[in-house]
């Protein structure tokens, strides 16, 4: 019995230390990040750990720029801010003010009835919306439907961005009985298809039930892309591509049947897991993991690969994210960092105490009259 005592407490002790060892240690191994040691420790910091200075921007409210409690921030720069909410895009002023809303519900050239996903030529002042079944549709800042234009190619499409100034990139995946076939697509501006590149292929038969869909986001002058079941990121340019970093969920990495198959969903939520989102800086990674039917952020220093922050969280669009330990329970998560490395994230209206409104004033740009139905604050925090 006395063995036992002195067993138990060994793993227990060393399990312990080796939790904390992971907890002070590098991450980072070449270009490879360990992501199943990070989920299996918890690490804390504070927003003051992360930034130099923060700024409140409260989202002007009215019957044409009312956004719902899912509303994300999609781009930001000096000039503008993009809003997508209820699959329309709201557009902004760097101080809040409200501008315009961009496109129509519908089925008719000019109108869509979903959002897939947005990329922004701020040089141009263009818009590239990805509306599903292949077609893409340009827009002007100001809301001025320009043309649509059909992406010429076989199989179905995941992911769409924009690539430099002349490009459009996709994922591409084919089905069949032989298994899965995913490539990445380069067209021209008129949906003509320039080049195919082989990423990945499966040989078992898979179904397309669950729609998974892959990483797709733009840092700097390259387009970063995940698959969804391979952890490598890479990195796209106009004219080539490269492998940069590899993330390892280890024991967590869930096989394509699983992520496929609708039936199995369960245990892919609770046994598995799944990187959905990265923000990136120059520093740090900012992922969003899903595992046990909860949602999980990790920050990643990139140089020392020191794990940052590890935590259980709740959705980022309800409030969720790293403690502020300057605004009372107005958490953060970056939902957009600029080529300056400036996050903006949303805090919604109703997440906000009367103690936080108190803290918010001297953060302000502008004044704060908030009532429960009101447009969430944005928050815009400077990196150090």
């Amino acid at each position: 019995m006395k063995n036992r005592v002195y067993l138990f407490t060994f793993m227990v002790v060393g399990c312990w230390g080796l939790a904390a060892c992971v907890g002070n240690t590098s991450i980072k191994q070449g270009n490879v990040l360990n992501i199943e040691a990070a989920m299996q420790t918890k690490k804390h910091l504070v927003l003051s750990d992360l930034n130099d200075s923060l700024e409140c921007i409260p989202l002007e409210t009215n019957d044409s720029s009312l956004l719902d409690n899912r509303a994300y921030l999609l781009y930001a720069d000096e000039q503008n801010m993009f809003v997508k909410s209820k699959d329309f895009l709201y557009r902004f002023k760097p101080d809040g003010h409200f501008l315009n809303k961009i496109g129509r519900k519908g089925s008719a050239p000019g109108e869509y009835n979903m959002l897939h996903s947005v990329s922004v030529d701020s040089d141009r002042e263009l818009l590239l919306c990805y509306i599903g079944q292949k077609k893409i549709q340009f827009w002007g800042y100001d809301g001025a439907f320009q043309k649509e234009v059909l992406l010429q190619n076989e199989g179905e499409i995941t992911a769409v961005g924009m690539l430099g100034k002349n490009r459009i990139i996709s994922e591409n995946r084919k089905y069949s009985d032989n298994g899965l076939e995913i490539s990445i697509h380069i067209f021209d501006m008129s949906g003509q298809l320039l080049k195919e590149i082989p990423m990945n292929r499966d040989a078992q038969k898979v179904n397309l039930n669950m729609h998974t869909v892959p990483l797709m986001y733009v840092n700097g002058n390259a387009i970063k892309y995940k698959d969804v079941n391979n952890g490598m990121l890479y990195s796209f340019f106009e004219d080539s591509f490269e492998q940069q970093w590899m993330f390892d969920l280890g024991r967590y990495t869930p096989s394509r049947e699983l992520l496929e198959d609708v039936s199995r969903k369960e245990i892919l939520m609770r046994d598995f897991a799944q990187l959905v989102d990265i923000q990136e800086s120059d520093r740090r990674f900012y992922l969003l993991v899903v595992h046990d039917n909860s949602l999980r952020g990790i920050v990643i220093d990139k140089k020392t690969g020191q794990l940052e922050y590890s935590q259980s969280i709740l959705i980022p669009q309800r409030g969720g994210g790293i403690e502020n330990d300057y605004i009372g329970k107005c958490s953060f998560w970056p939902s957009f960092i600029s080529e300056s490395n400036v996050m903006y994230g949303l805090l919604p209206a109703e997440k906000i105490t009367s103690d936080g409104k108190e803290n918010m004033k001297r953060f302000l740009f502008g004044s704060i009259q908030l009532a429960e139905e009101a447009n969430p604050v944005l928050l815009k925090v400077y990196e150090k």
